[in-house]
């Protein structure tokens, strides 16, 4: 559900209608990306990245965001987007490095999945605050001062569950998004064909 106001100073005011998932490490996909018709575009660095392939699922991001970037300084009349980057968790080792990669001009936030409490989302934005101020220094122009925000995938840990209202309204967060079966995973639950009459 699309929260009615805006955490700070960000600029996010666009109805989040229709989102499309691409694989980050699929740089075909990503070439098409700016072509499709939805409102989000959300480049995947979770499940649909191998763990082998982290890294280089990074970098293929990294150069498409530049490029795009690029694209728009020589005046192409290229038309983006909004862009949003769906991390790892912080349970594990790579959130930090998909931050660190992807904190670019061209992305406006970040989905956050297996969210379970406040202090998940404490972490991502006290990082991201470093990573602004630094990206502030390098390119001082003024849609830097807004900030990235976040999106984050809620009901994919049991714990979320009992923890929504905190979780809506974290420093950052615009959004909540549902996951099901992570949940069912969690829970040990199997999936039926049988139809209910």
């Amino acid at each position: 559900k699309q929260k009615n106001t805006i955490n700070d100073n960000h600029h996010h005011t666009r109805l989040t209608r229709s989102v499309h998932f691409i694989p980050a490490n699929q740089p075909k996909l990503l070439k098409k990306a700016l072509f499709l018709n939805c409102d989000v575009i959300v480049l995947d660095l979770e499940d649909a990245v191998s763990l082998n392939e982290k890294q280089s699922a990074r970098e293929a991001v990294k150069n498409w965001l530049d490029s795009i970037q690029k694209e728009i300084c020589e005046g192409t009349g290229l038309n983006v987007k909004e862009i949003c980057v769906r991390i790892n968790g912080v349970e594990t080792d790579f959130w930090k490095d998909d931050l660190n990669y992807c904190c670019h001009q061209m992305v406006s936030g970040f989905m956050i999945p297996k969210v379970k409490n406040k202090n998940d989302l404490i972490l991502i934005d006290n990082h991201l605050s470093q990573l602004e101020q630094k990206l502030s220094n390098k390119i001082p122009l003024s849609n830097l001062k807004r900030k990235f925000y976040l999106f984050p995938i809620a009901t994919e840990h049991p714990e979320a569950c009992f923890n929504l209202q905190e979780i809506a309204n974290a420093n950052r967060v615009v959004a909540l998004t549902w996951g099901s079966e992570d949940l069912s995973a969690e829970l040990g639950a199997t999936a039926t064909k049988n139809n209910l009459k």
